[in-house]
Parts: structure tokens; C-alpha cells; sequence
């Protein structure tokens, strides 16, 4: 699947689903992955959602991504950029990697990797049990 310039969604559910985003400079918009496997995003994608209810890992890039669990225990990193990342229902362990980033649980009991002592961590009352 390959993308150009503006906001383009990419549904991937197999392991051969390739994602490539094609511009360049400041024209590319802003893309999302769909993901029901394991999915690394590559150069150029901003944001990855992981759906269903399997445990899945989810890795972003450089980019300033935005990172979403699903329903399983799932393990999310974020890279190097600025990172959003919200865990979802299960138990999840989340990085952000080496940005500032906002790293929030969901439901769950979830184990967090601060990397940067600039990271904000949200828990809600009903996680912390």
C-alpha cells in the first residue's frame, strides 16, 4: 500500500501488508495504520492503532506518533519522537522511548518504561488497585 500527499488510513491483517508513504517535504498529511498484527510503523507514518483483542506489539518511529492499544496485554513503544501512546483495556507495557512523552494505561494493570524525565504518565483511579 503506498500513500502520497495528504491524510491516508492503511488497513493492514497480514504479515505481507507493506505501508510506504511516498512524499515529500511537508506535504504528506498525517497517516494511520489499522493494525490487527504486530506492526512496526515505518518512515514517514505518524500514528498506528492496534484493534481486536490479541496481544500485539506496536513500535512507532521517529515521528511524533500516536500510538493506540486494543483490548489485549499489549507492548508499545514509541521511539524517539514526542509520543502519544494509550494503552487500552489490558495489561499493557508501554515505552515511549528516548522524546517527551504522554503515555497513558487505559484499563488493566500496566507497567511503564520512562525513558525521559520529562514523560508524563496517566493512571486512573480504577487501574490503581
Amino acid at each position: 500500500m503506498t500513500g502520497g500527499e495528504g491524510n491516508d488510513t492503511y488497513i493492514v491483517d497480514n504479515i505481507g501488508d507493506k505501508v510506504t508513504d511516498v512524499t515529500t517535504g511537508t506535504k504528506g498529511g498525517t497517516d494511520l495504520v489499522s493494525s490487527s498484527i504486530n506492526y512496526v510503523l515505518g518512515a514517514k507514518i505518524e500514528n498506528l492503532t492496534l484493534t481486536g483483542d490479541k496481544d500485539l506489539t506496536g513500535t512507532g518511529n521517529d515521528e511524533k506518533n500516536v500510538i493506540n492499544g486494543n483490548a489485549g496485554s499489549n507492548k508499545l513503544n514509541g521511539g524517539k519522537g514526542n509520543d502519544t501512546i494509550n494503552g487500552g483495556e489490558g495489561d499493557d507495557t508501554i515505552d515511549g522511548g528516548s522524546g517527551v512523552d504522554k503515555l497513558t494505561g487505559g484499563d488493566g494493570s500496566d507497567v511503564y518504561v520512562v525513558s525521559n524525565n520529562e514523560d508524563i504518565i496517566t493512571e486512573t483511579a480504577v487501574e490503581m488497585r
